[in-house]
């Protein structure tokens, strides 16, 4: 029977940053550390009304802290690490930055959910340019040659330990939005013809599981090779508390980036696992970035803001334009109409 321990940690959002202190000093360190995200919809800088929390750069800051006091480190996300709605001139510059970002905290793999699907053509284009990010779906497949388009799962070995990521998607979250060319499996029949041989090539196995909570949870219900269950897409769960079914410790983030998701685990001789402990860390306002990750929000905002004077230059140049192809008489009908015109009344 494993043994199974949570540890909780919540703060305010006027909390102070968290630091690697959540199990006793004179414990031994874990044999693996996950540190997990997803439902980060697009977010680069803080978000909040009055706190702001997140922001890649306090997030790369607080992987770089854990993984130099950890060093047995898995870094994943769970899906829609740009937003399924995102569009207009910006669309390419978020997912360039978030691409950049994820290359700087060298994720170890992220899985494709309706946010990625959404926007496919260019998310292929700068996610999938090289192989930087491990990029994996079990069940998004390929119509026309009737295969998964990306690897269905990794195995990393960490420390010893190889650790299987399989990733999933719900159909549900697509309706129309699927492209053409790509088709949805059932998530269980996939995974119930692949675990059994992922399983035997693996110590743990880890589900990045884009079902939302009650569905990831009937999942793992009903297929036991999964060790931990990664959650994404359920802006509904109130409390974002872990919860054990069988032998499957489930967890979900919160969404938008203002926490990081950290597992501990402790393994047997026989590379079992022994114990678990989930915890979050607040990415709090109060948190100061490294000086070295401040530049992924920094450049962000100045392409942004060129983009921006660009649309403006335009507009104004269009407006230019027009205005010179009216005669003096339309001209003034014009300004007037636009209340730009100026009458000495004196």
């Amino acid at each position: 029977m494993r043994k199974i321990k949570y540890t909780i940690i919540i703060t305010l959002c006027f909390g102070v940053a968290l630091f690697p202190c959540f199990c006793k000093a004179e414990e031994a360190l874990p044999d693996i550390v996950i540190l997990y995200t997803g439902d980060g919809l697009g977010n680069i800088e803080p978000i909040g009304c009055c706190s702001k929390m997140g922001g890649m750069a306090r997030r790369a800051t607080r992987i770089h802290q854990l993984r130099q006091f950890y060093k047995q480190v898995l870094l994943l996300d769970a899906g829609d690490c740009i937003a399924k709605k995102a569009n207009g001139p910006y669309v390419s510059i978020q997912m360039a930055h978030i691409y950049n970002a994820f290359t700087i905290m060298q994720y170890d793999a992220l899985n494709i959910a309706d946010g990625e699907v959404a926007l496919m053509s260019e998310f292929q284009r700068i996610f999938l340019s090289d192989s930087a990010i491990p990029v994996i779906s079990a069940n998004i497949m390929d119509t026309q040659q009737d295969k998964s388009i990306w690897p269905p799962y990794i195995i990393k070995k960490i420390g010893g330990v190889r650790v299987a990521i399989i990733g999933v998607v719900a159909q549900r979250l697509f309706e129309s939005q699927l492209p053409e060319n790509l088709s949805l499996s059932e998530p269980i029949t996939v995974l119930k013809d692949q675990l059994p041989d992922i399983r035997k090539k693996s110590d743990v196995v880890i589900l990045l599981s884009h079902l939302g909570w009650e569905a990831s949870r009937q999942i793992v219900k009903d297929i036991p090779d999964i060790d931990i269950s990664i959650v994404g897409h359920d802006y509904t769960y109130p409390h974002f508390e872990p919860e054990t079914v069988g032998n499957t410790l489930m967890v979900k983030n919160t969404n938008g980036g203002g926490t990081l998701g950290v597992i501990k685990i402790w393994m047997d001789k026989k590379k079992n696992i022994n114990r678990r402990e989930s915890a979050f860390e607040i990415l709090s306002f109060s948190m100061q970035p490294m000086a070295e990750y401040t530049e992924i929000e920094s450049k962000y905002k100045e392409d942004i803001t060129a983009v921006k004077k660009q649309e403006e230059e335009e507009k104004v140049k269009e407006e230019m334009n027009t205005y010179l192809k009216l005669s003096p008489e339309q001209f003034i009908e014009q300004m007037k109409k636009e209340n730009r015109l100026l009458i000495n009344q004196e």
